[in-house]
């Protein structure tokens, strides 16, 4: 047959041991579950196929509804092929679905159908076709209604309403889904399964909802709501209520009063409402919204939405990715563990990131936020914000007001937008932008970059190495401890490296650099800038613009560059170099190395033994104290050694030098230069050009060069050396010795015993005071002795040689020379050639020397001797007596010169009386003059000896 009831009896009783063997109570035959499974399975087999959905597109459900099962639950099971109960049992258990189907708690009946088809000749031919069906029927509605007494009621399986009375009432729904209204008393409400409703109305009623998706309404009154599972919407109402969510995704409403909210497990949605309220969500992505009042808000574990709204709330997100948007008033938002998303709104808020790497916006009014632990991303917004970055590398942003940023640890970025902002890096390597207006920006612990980008700004690097840049506005900058880079950019700035060795650059316009301690390098670009150097070894470059440079402590090193400088090295060993433009530079303490370069410069050297270098153009240059060696370089220079042994060299152009005291070296160089030794020792020497050479007090040396120079030897035991051309040579003060070189040179002694060589030109030497020594060189001289006991020689050439004051020797040398004593007892020597020699008055002894001399006593008892050649002794008739020694008769002339012709001669010899010729002998010859009117006769000249009568010296009567 078709069908077979034993093998379903059979098969119903093997699934129900199945079932008890597991712990799960047996199901009960029904009549309708069979005649549907029996109905099914012959529907497979008669019209060829295997599914649940029938041939006539017929479902479960609707076969169930059509045999009259009303259910409220079901499963079913199909299989072909197996041929006995035990085949198709096992293989519905080997399936996982299907034995999950056998096993199913909450299912109360069963029935099984089967069909043979014998000639199974279609598509699908397994012949043995099987259904089981398990399922509980519905249960009917029912309506509870409590009295005035204490109730407990409990509904049914069904869809029941159950009303309590005026007293306190215990309600249950049961199954179903049911409606639960408590009334005015403390009631107790359990929904229990379904998807139940369930009212508390007044007073504190205590409100549960039990399994599936249930709605809890508190009411009035205190109440406690618990949602329990599934996805329960809770309504606390009016009072302080506790809602508690428990299990599966819910909604939360708090209503007025103080209300406490947990979502529980679950996707939740808590909201606040009127009230100060607490809201917790517990596990799960939760959104929490807190209402009106000062609420509680804790996200819980899961990914939380956590909204304030007005009230000053206190949003915490626990764990999870939370996002938190305050409310408008004073708001606290702990964003805790997670990657959370803060906005504070309005009010003025605390907002603190947490653990992960967070996103922070303070939005309006005056906020605080700490990023703490992460990488956090913070905004100030509108507001004068306190905002500080704590742990982690985080990026902070300052709004439109004046903000407070505080980086905090790690490496982070700081930007203060608008607004007067105090931004400090804290420990790490940060970046700072000031931003926009006057901001005061704190690098502190780490190598910050920091840039004071607009407004007049004060930034202070402190520790570690640092690059600041001040941007635009006047900006103090400060680099403080660490190995700092500073640049001032636009704007009138201030530059103080701090300590160690740094590096600054002022930028645009007027800026103030300082280096203070370590080896600092300094630049001040475009401006009127002041650079100060500091203690350490420092490098200081004024760049454009008229630049002050100041050394201070240690080796230094100062450029000028452009514009019109001022530089001081300072204490120690500095080199300046002033660059284009006109400077001043000045040396200070230590050994200073000072360049001018171009431009028209002062250059001052300081204490100790500096070197001084005028460069292009006109400079003045002054050595001060110490030892200095100073170079006039191109241009008309104006230098001066001042105190110490110094040396001056002029360089092109007509250059001034002055060697003041001590013992100094001068040198002209190319041009007509001035140098003045000063006082001291002084080598002078003057080099090409037209020089002026004075040696000052001390005991100099002048040496004039190439060109007509001049030379003084001031006070003090000098020598001086025309060089070549036609020098002008004047010694001065002291025992001087003077050389003309080559050229017709001028000489004049001055005081002091004197010692002057005319050399090669026809020069012109003049002793002056003192005894001197003349020696006029070749050339034809001009040499006069003036006073003095002077030596005088005329050297090559004819000359014209004068004695002057004093006892005076007078050579004539080489050439036709004239030779005057002048007054004293002189000493003349004419030389070879045919010389003139005039003895002047006093006693004189004149030498003729080789060649046709003439001489010429003067006044006095002078001694003259011809020499070689013929000679003219010539006598005047107040002279006194001369003696003419080496007298040549036929060779040799007398010649009297007389006022008219009233003389005539006399020679004889006769002897006179001793007090007429005191060293006349009875043999000498006398030559007189005798007055012819009265016969007076004077005795005018001496001839040594007794000369013959018959050879007569020649004598010419001149009147």
């Amino acid at each position: 047959m078709p069908t077979n009831p034993q093998f379903v009896n059979q098969v119903i009783a093997l699934v129900n041991q199945e079932r008890v063997n597991v712990g799960l109570p047996p199901l009960s035959a029904d009549s309708h579950l069979i005649l549907a499974a029996e109905q099914h399975s012959q529907d497979m087999a008669e019209n060829d196929f295997f599914s649940q959905i029938g041939f006539n597109g017929s479902t479960p459900g609707s076969r169930l509804r059509g045999v009259g099962y009303q259910f409220a639950t079901f499963e079913e099971n199909i299989a072909a092929g197996q041929a006995t109960p035990e085949e198709v049992v096992q293989t519905w258990l080997n399936d996982p679905g299907e034995r999950d189907n056998l096993f199913a708690p909450n299912v109360q009946n069963i029935g099984a159908g089967y069909f043979l088809l014998e000639d199974d000749f279609g598509n699908f031919n397994p012949n043995h076709y099987w259904t089981i069906l398990l399922g509980t029927r519905a249960a009917q509605s029912v309506v509870i209604r409590g009295t005035n007494n204490p109730n407990i009621f409990q509904g049914s399986v069904a869809d029941d309403t159950i009303f309590g009375g005026a007293n306190n009432d215990t309600l249950f729904g049961n199954g179903g889904n049911d409606s639960v209204l408590g009334s005015n008393s403390n009631d107790i409400l359990q929904g229990n399964a379904g998807d139940d409703t369930l009212f508390g109305e007044n007073e504190a009623d205590t409100i549960f909802g039990g399994q599936n998706n249930d709605f809890l309404f508190g009411g009035n009154g205190a109440d406690s709501l618990l949602g329990s599972k599934g996805g329960d919407r809770l309504s606390g109402d009016a009072g302080n209520d506790t809602l508690d969510g428990d299990e599966d995704n819910d909604i939360l409403d708090a209503g007025s009063g103080d209300d406490s909210l947990a979502g529980g497990l679950g996707e939740d949605i808590l909201l606040g409402s009127i009230g100060d309220d607490t809201l917790d969500g517990g596990n799960g992505i939760d959104t929490l919204i807190a209402g009106e009042g000062a609420d509680s808000v804790t996200g819980g574990k899961g990914d939380d939405l956590i909204a304030g709204n007005a009230g000053n709330d206190i949003l915490f997100g626990n764990d999870g990715n939370d996002q938190i948007e305050a409310g408008d008033d004073f708001d606290i938002i702990l964003g805790g563990k997670g990657v959370d998303t803060l906005l504070g709104n309005r009010g003025n808020d605390i907002i603190l990131g947490g653990t992960e790497p967070d996103l922070i916006f303070g939005g309006k009014d005056a906020d605080s936020l700490l990023g703490q632990q992460g990488d956090d991303i913070l905004f100030g917004d509108i507001g004068e914000d306190t905002v500080e970055g704590g742990e982690g590398n985080d990026q902070i942003f300052g709004g439109d007001n004046n903000d407070e940023l505080i980086g905090g640890q790690g490496n982070d970025t700081i930007a203060g937008n608008r607004g007067n902002d105090t931004l400090t890096g804290g420990e790490g390597d940060d970046l700072i932008f000031g931003g926009k207006d006057d901001d005061l920006l704190l690098g502190e612990a780490g190598a910050d970059t920091i840039l004071g980008d607009k407004g007049d700004d004060r930034i202070f690097g402190n520790q570690e190495s640092d690059s600041i840049f001040g941007g635009e506005g006047n900006d103090v900058i400060t680099g403080e401890d660490g190995e700092d880079t500073l640049i001032g950019n636009q704007g009138n700035d201030i530059l103080n490296g701090g300590k160690d060795s740094d590096f600054l650059i002022g930028g645009k316009d007027s800026d103030t650099l300082i280096g203070d301690l370590g080896n600092d390098t300094l630049t001040g670009d475009l401006g009127d800038d002041i650079l100060e150097g500091g203690d350490g070894e420092d490098s200081l470059q004024a760049g454009e613009g008229n630049d002050q440079l100041l050394g201070g402590l240690g080796r230094d090193t100062l450029n000028g560059d452009k514009g019109a400088d001022f530089l001081d090295g300072g204490a120690d060993d500095d080199v300046l170099d002033g660059g284009e433009g006109n400077d001043v530079l000045t040396g200070q303490g230590g050994e200073d190395s000072l360049t001018g370069g171009e431009g028209s410069d002062e250059i001052q050297g300081g204490a100790e033994d500096d070197f001084l270098d005028g460069g292009d153009d006109s400079d003045r240059l002054f050595g001060q104290e110490g030892n200095d060696t100073i170079n006039a370089g191109e241009g008309n220079d104006l230098l001066e050694g001042a105190s110490g042994d110094d040396q001056l060299t002029a360089g092109d152009g007509a250059d001034t030098l002055d060697g003041s005291t001590g013992d100094d070296i001068l040198a002209g160089d190319a041009g007509d230069d001035s140098l003045d030794g000063g006082a001291g020792a002084d080598a002078l020497t003057g080099g090409a050009g037209e020089d002026t050479l004075t040696g000052g007090t001390g005991d100099d040396n002048l040496t004039g060069g190439t060109g007509e120079d001049t030379l003084t030897g001031g006070t003090g035991d000098d020598q001086l050396d025309g060089g070549a051309d036609e020098d002008s040579l004047l010694g001065g003060a002291g025992n001087d010795t003077i050389t003309g070189g080559e050229g017709a040179d001028t000489l004049i002694a001055g005081d002091g015993n004197d010692n002057l060589d005319g050399g090669t030109q026809a020069d012109t030497l003049t002793g002056g005071a003192g005894n001197d020594t003349l020696n006029a060189g070749a050339g034809e001289d001009t040499v006069e002795g003036n006073e003095g006991n002077d030596v005088i020689d005329g050297g090559a050439d004819s000359d014209n040689l004068v004695g002057g004051g004093g006892n005076d020797t007078l050579t004539g040398g080489d050439g036709v020379d004239v030779l005057n004593g002048d007054e004293g007892d002189d000493v003349l020597d004419g030389g070879g050639q045919n010389d003139r020699l005039l003895g002047g008055s006093g006693v004189d002894i004149i030498t003729g020397g080789t060649g046709n001399d003439t001489l010429t006593g003067g006044a006095g008892n002078d001694t003259l001797t011809g020499g070689d050649g013929r000679d003219v002794f010539s006598l005047g008739i107040s002279d006194g007596v001369d003696r003419i020694e080496n007298f040549e008769a036929g060779l040799d002339r007398i010649r009297i010169s007389v006022s008219d012709n009233l003389f005539q001669e006399s020679i004889q010899n006769a002897p006179l009386p001793p007090d007429a010729a005191p060293d006349a002998t009875p043999t000498d010859t006398m030559i007189e003059i005798v007055r012819i009117a009265d016969n007076e006769r004077t005795l005018l000249a001496i001839l040594p000896g007794v000369l013959p009568a018959a050879v007569e010296p020649t004598v010419e009567l001149i009147g």
